[in-house]
């Protein structure tokens, strides 16, 4: 048998083994595919997007604070985005829209012993900085926007209450811009420690029973 007959012979052995070739390769292309989908459908269930109006609170592992406490849980400020591990981690939104608050107090006593008619408006919302806005996280997540302005409200309404008692009538004058920020000053205190921030005061009365002063 010369050398011709014998690749006459293989020739049909090699055709045999071209479509098990391209059937291997038909399936590594499938997997590759189909783990490719899965993939982007993984990090896309892990990938949250952050809009300018929103915290988002990861929790599910312990990380260092930016108060320096070890908590269980992290902060991530709109806009951005944010992977969180599957199974692990837990994703919660806080709502950074401001909201108002108005708080009126009738016959405040103030000092000498002068009834007040004390009228506040508040535009408020969660702090944007780290360390307040993990008090607002540790005692507002997952309740309603009402908490928020009744726990905000009684906290203002301390504070107006107590200014207004260190002074005397003549000094509360609406129209004053020192007593303003003064006032603010006080409120923005009191909010800071709720994890809220004062956005906006506007004194719309604050006179005496009888006489005004403002």
């Amino acid at each position: 048998m010369d050398w011709t007959t014998c690749i006459l012979l293989a020739a049909p052995a090699e055709d045999a083994a071209a479509p098990d070739l391209l059937l291997v390769l038909a399936v590594a292309g499938g997997v590759f595919v189909v783990s490719l989908i899965a993939v982007a459908i993984l990090v896309r269930r892990m990938l949250h997007i952050v809009s300018p109006g929103q915290l988002l609170v990861v929790t599910g592992r312990r990380t260092m604070g930016p108060d320096g406490r070890v908590v269980g849980y992290r902060l991530v400020f709109g806009p951005g985005r944010v992977l969180r591990l599957p199974f692990v981690e837990r994703v919660d939104v806080l709502d950074l829209t401001p909201f108002r608050v108005g708080v009126e107090l009738r016959n405040v006593q103030a000092r000498g012993g002068a009834s007040v008619l004390a009228r506040v408006a508040f535009t408020l919302g969660v702090s944007r900085e780290p360390v307040v806005a993990m008090r607002a996280v540790e005692r507002f997540l997952s309740q309603p926007r009402s908490e928020w302005e009744r726990v905000a409200a009684s906290a203002l309404e301390a504070v107006v209450r107590s200014f207004v008692a260190d002074r005397r009538p003549e000094q509360l004058d609406a129209r004053d811009e020192a007593l303003r920020a003064a006032l603010e000053e006080e409120c923005a205190e009191a909010c800071g420690k709720l994890g809220l921030a004062v956005h906006q005061l506007s004194v719309e009365k604050l006179s005496a029973l009888g006489g005004g002063f403002g």
